[in-house]
């Protein structure tokens, strides 16, 4: 959502797909707050280690658009009757988010489960606020992989080392789901789940090591928080009677291999409601 006169036909939209149509429903409104913490486009409260894209000093990054520009979506959205799945990756555009939340949530619905993309370099103090609100960050752990050393870098250990804080959110009894915000990085769930179990970059060095969480955890976060997060926790995210039979057969266990072997794990068949769809 670009600004709040493209709502309407959004809303429009929403009576289509309110409920699955041709397997396609509108989950809510995308709004975006931030870039990118590897482009130097994310927006932190504090400066970057090493300038900005075009050697700036001093510099934080920028909010995508105005703070009250964020904060006017935000309660369209909500009065709309509509989720919010807001793009924040840093401090600085969490607490717009949150300002905005804050100043709305009386137009938010009861359990409006508000997504936050990518909360990537959040502090504590954000989490607890998640926590109060029922707020869902969907974290994207592959970072530590693909742009941890980076991270190091631009933003020192002690920020670097709390990119997507799981262990704390899970600790603050958070749902959380996790990502891979493909095409940034591979549409492969095992390697997203091996990121968030072993945190390792690139280079091999351990990003966080006490953000690390188990592999039920991980699983966790790409199945039942993964279907809670879309409010579809009644009918997805685990093998149950009365749920859909949606699910893959893997060739190992991943709460049984060494936990630097879990990507290597391969699937063997991929069922959707019961019928299996791969191999064909």
């Amino acid at each position: 959502l670009g600004n709040a006169e493209e709502l309407p036909a959004f809303t429009a939209e929403r009576e289509q797909y309110a409920d699955y149509n041709g397997r396609l429903k509108l989950g809510g409104i995308k709004i975006v707050a931030d870039g990118s913490p590897q482009g130097k486009t994310a927006f932190f409260t504090k400066p970057y280690l090493t300038g900005g894209p075009g050697g700036e000093a001093e510099w934080r990054g920028e909010p995508i658009a105005p703070p009250e520009k964020i904060e006017k979506l935000l309660e369209g959205v909500y009065g709309a009757g509509m989720r919010a799945f807001v793009h924040a990756n840093a401090d600085a555009a969490v607490d717009i988010l949150l300002n905005a939340h804050k100043k709305h949530a009386d137009r938010a619905g009861d359990d409006p489960r508000t997504v936050i993309i990518h909360s990537q370099f959040i502090r504590r103090d954000q989490l607890e606020d998640y926590a109060r609100f029922g707020m869902v960050p969907s974290f994207f752990s592959n970072h530590a992989f693909f742009w941890g050393d980076v991270h190091v870098k631009n933003l020192g250990r002690q920020r670097a080392h709390f990119l997507s804080p799981m262990k704390t959110a899970a600790d603050l009894g958070i749902h959380f789901t996790n990502h891979n915000d493909y095409i940034v990085t591979p549409m492969d769930q095992l390697l997203t789940v091996w990121s968030a179990v072993n945190r390792v970059s690139r280079s091999g060095q351990v990003i966080g090591a006490q953000q690390r969480i188990t592999a039920e955890q991980a699983l966790r976060a790409i199945t039942l928080d993964g279907a809670w997060q879309y409010q579809e926790e009644d009918s997805k995210g685990s093998i149950t009677v009365g749920k859909l039979a949606d699910l893959v057969v893997l060739d190992a266990n991943p709460l049984m291999v060494d936990p630097m072997a879990i990507r290597n794990i391969q699937v063997l068949a991929t069922y959707k409601e019961g019928l299996r769809i791969y191999p064909e």
